[in-house]
C-alpha cells in the first residue's frame, strides 16, 4: 500500500515521453556515412538485385530477422519486405 503514490507519478512521467522515429517506411538515417541515400530510388526493387560495393559493410534485414542494436557508423542496412523488396536503407 505504501507504493500507491508512486503509480500516478510514474504514469505522468511516462505520458511526457516523446515517440522515437518511425521505422516502417523508406527512411535514410541522419548521417549518410555509408551511402544509404544512394538507395532511396531503389525502394521497391528486389534487394538481391542491388549493387553494393565490395568494400562496404552491408547488413540485409528480412521482415522476421532478429537484429542486434549495435551501431556501426559505416554499415549500410537494407531492410526488405516479405517479397524481398527494399523498404528502407540507413546507416548504423
Amino acid at each position: 500500500m505504501r507504493f500507491m503514490p508512486i503509480l500516478p507519478a510514474t504514469m505522468a512521467l511516462a505520458a511526457c515521453q516523446t515517440a522515437g522515429p518511425a521505422v516502417d517506411g523508406p527512411v535514410v538515417g541522419t548521417g549518410d556515412t555509408c551511402g544509404a541515400a544512394a538507395y532511396s530510388d531503389d525502394i521497391g526493387r528486389p534487394v538481391a538485385t542491388l549493387e553494393v560495393p565490395q568494400d562496404r559493410m552491408v547488413r540485409r534485414i528480412g521482415p522476421n530477422d532478429a537484429v542486434t542494436m549495435d551501431y556501426l557508423e559505416g554499415r549500410l542496412n537494407l531492410v526488405s519486405d516479405d517479397e524481398g523488396r527494399l523498404v528502407r536503407a540507413w546507416c548504423g
